[in-house]
């Protein structure tokens, strides 16, 4: 996996692994799933078995994770050119409660860490938490587990630091229990001049976070570190980045329906901006569930800001490579974007073997692959996850194939993907990338030779099989996930991968016979 590259106030980690666990407890439909993510996972099963229900409930929480800490101190640089922290992480009741760990930190001492990251996700407010659920599921968090009747819904994030435990009653979230693997704390002695940064290594053993807080004075005179700065923003961002590793950066979720969204693009952005002007008037705004507002919030990103990304940005990446060879081989074509000198919003452009069209007139293979598209050029960056309901809607069999090759390229890109499908042909061509893994360089170059780089190897697969939520009876008794082997062995015998297949053969040579014996 590639590595991200370190800047002011970023961890020494690699940020190509991902280390992360979700489980679910009588969660909508879902009475027990329990997920390690791959780079690539992939959630399959009957409809209404749950795989949208874990996707939407692991992109509200991570984002929730990100609010811990990031591995980027958050800071600005004053008209007199000083770097200051934008906010305080801590309250000043926290600092009292772990003030002695500070003092010690800022004597020049190592300070048992542990107890402050674990009070530090203990102490996280769940209300953005409970607002981004609600927003996406349309609904409080207590009625997600209304099929459960008493039982509890339980929530467990696991990363490679960390595990929290969360429970829901009618007056929302609350963290049950936050416990982290061992650190302790000190001042960097070595650590940059001039600015704010952390630093995470191993010594004798264990682990520990070398901290290097603001320099106040100018030159090489090195003014006093503050204790309330170490324990208003150095120390707390320092711990949340600890207790995050294993997680992805940032998470993207592109929601089921993409073509209908794209079809009446338009007809929404209008409304959307018509309704917004009469609200302060006292009209009620119509409620967009909050995947499609997110989603839809990413196309029409601020052109400027959008700009500013991708400068800092080298002109080709491995990302970008993957999408032109996917766009150029499913579309025969490019998805352009216009940003109008009026009006807010951009327009979309199909750049067709027969000229440039406008998405609304455009098939609905092309406005599914638009907004992916667009995702992987403007807002996906290695380290990040994507998470994709459904990638084959509306796609032929031979471009749900180079859809499947295009996820693995994105994997070998250092990006960490999920979707969600009901794909034989998606399943099959990530088992046979999987597959090319095995194999020496040089074969695996020759058999892929249009996409060299779309293979799977190790770990980078995970298959899981979300079981319906009914019985033979018609009984409500919840769906579980399972993990399925990527190979089938001769003798492990039919399994998922063969039931539909062996059914319809079944069904057809049946049939066959039937219509014979009539003749």
């Amino acid at each position: 996996m590639p590595k991200r590259t370190k800047g002011n106030g970023e961890a020494n980690e690699e940020r190509g692994e991902l280390d992360l666990r979700l489980e679910l407890k009588h969660f909508g439909p879902i009475e027990h799933a329990d997920v390690q993510l791959a780079p690539l996972t992939v959630l399959i099963g009957p409809n209404n078995s749950g795989k949208s229900f874990f996707a939407l409930a692991l992109h509200a929480i991570l984002g929730w994770q990100e609010l811990w800490g990031a591995s980027r101190i958050p800071w600005f640089r004053a008209p007199e050119g000083r770097r200051f922290v934008r906010s305080g992480l801590w309250s000043s009741e926290m600092q009292q409660d772990h003030s002695e760990a500070i003092r010690a930190i800022c004597a020049g001492d190592k300070a048992e860490a542990t107890p402050l990251a674990e009070a530090h996700i203990a102490g996280q407010s769940t209300d953005p938490l409970e607002a981004h659920i609600v927003r996406l599921y349309q609904c409080p968090p207590h009625d997600l587990r209304a099929a459960w009747g008493r039982k509890r819904l339980g929530v467990v994030l696991r990363c490679r630091r960390s595990e929290v435990a969360l429970s829901v009653n009618r007056e929302g979230f609350s963290v049950q229990s936050a416990s982290v693997e061992p650190l302790h704390a000190l001042l960097d002695e070595k650590g940059p001049s001039g600015r704010i940064s952390f630093r995470f290594r191993e010594e004798n053993g264990g682990h520990e976070v070398a901290l290097s807080p603001m320099d106040v004075g100018s030159g090489d005179e090195r003014g006093s570190r503050s204790e309330r700065e170490l324990g208003q923003h150095l120390l707390p961002v320092a711990l949340g980045a600890w207790a995050r590793q294993g997680s992805p950066s940032s998470c993207h979720y592109l929601p089921a329906g993409r073509a209908g969204i794209m079809q009446a693009y338009d007809s929404i952005v209008s409304a959307v901006l018509q309704n917004a002007s009469q609200a302060a008037f006292g009209m009620e705004i119509p409620q967009v569930p909050g995947a499609t507002v997110e989603f839809l919030s990413a196309l029409i990103s601020d052109p400027r800001r959008v700009s500013l990304f991708e400068s800092k940005r080298t002109r080709r990446t491995p990302i970008q490579d993957a999408t032109n060879a996917f766009e150029a081989a499913a579309l025969n074509g490019a998805i352009r974007v216009d940003y109008e000198d009026e009006g807010p919003a951009p327009s979309f452009v199909y750049e067709s073997p027969v000229g440039d069209l406008p998405l609304v007139r455009a098939s609905s293979s092309v406005l599914e692959i638009a907004p992916l598209s667009i995702y992987l050029r403007r807002h996906v960056r290695p380290g990040d996850l994507l998470i994709i309901e459904e990638p084959e809607a509306h796609l032929h069999p031979a471009n749900q194939r180079r859809m499947a090759r295009l996820l693995a390229s994105l994997i070998r890109a250092g990006v960490f993907v999920l979707i969600t499908t009901h794909s034989d042909y998606m399943v099959e061509q990530l088992r046979a990338l999987r597959m090319a893994g095995e194999l020496e360089p040089k074969e695996r170059k020759k058999l892929l030779e249009e996409q060299p780089d779309a293979y799977l190897q190790g770990d980078d697969l995970g298959i899981y099989l979300f079981d319906g939520p009914y019985d033979d009876q018609g009984e409500f008794t919840g769906s579980t996930a399972r993990r399925l082997p990527w190979m089938v062995e001769d003798d492990d015998g039919a399994g998922y991968y063969d039931q539909v297949d062996l059914a319809l053969y079944d069904e057809v040579t049946t049939l066959e016979r039937r219509v014979l014996s009539r003749d």
